[in-house]
């Protein structure tokens, strides 16, 4: 006997079946192998001026200070392990390639000295956002990744644009990979 309870749950599957079979297949990079959201460098949805302190100075830090580099945007927070596991990974790139390439921290943590342990601990020489309200990370476009799980990365492309994104924890192999694409581009 069919029931009003296994209708609507037979409901719900075919709804998921079909949304997960409608649109667009996701464009990916064959360089990287990642989901791009928009790979057409005129695609590419603008990220916003993020403005908020810096974690260390409390001087006002801006996105567009970085224009003209590639920026790789991290979300962080110092109870987050997979964070801590891929810190030494972001310093070291941001190392080899701060000529080319910008990388900025973004925590959302409401405790400002843990927040700087977690700078001193891993010798970051490289800026962060200090996001305590979460309000600058609302204002990427919508899609790109989920903040509310971390570690999150963004690549943002010389002229300002959302090039890639990256959910999870990532490694030096994926960040040399696709900041080498976007620093080919034309500026």
């Amino acid at each position: 006997m069919t029931t009003p309870r296994t209708l609507a749950a037979g409901a719900a599957l075919a709804c998921l079946m079909l949304a997960g079979c409608s649109g667009t297949p996701p464009k990916i990079d064959p360089g990287t192998g990642l989901t791009l959201p928009t790979p057409a460098p005129q695609d590419r949805p603008a990220a916003p001026n993020l403005t908020a302190p810096d974690l260390m100075t409390g001087k006002t830090l801006k996105l567009s200070t970085y224009r003209g580099k590639v920026v790789v945007l991290n979300g962080w927070s110092f109870t987050c392990g997979p964070c801590r596991a891929e810190t030494p990974a972001l310093q070291r790139f941001q190392d080899n390639n701060a000529k080319n390439v910008q990388v900025i921290g973004l925590t959302q943590d409401a405790n400002r000295d843990a927040s700087r342990s977690f700078v001193h601990e891993f010798k970051l020489t490289y800026p962060s956002f200090a996001d305590r309200t979460g309000k600058q990370i609302l204002r990427m476009p919508r899609g790109e990744f989920n903040p509310q799980f971390l570690p999150y990365t963004a690549f943002i492309d010389r002229k300002g644009r959302v090039a890639a994104t990256v959910s999870g924890t990532i490694t030096e192999e994926r960040l040399t990979a696709i900041t080498k694409r976007l620093i080919k581009e034309k500026p």
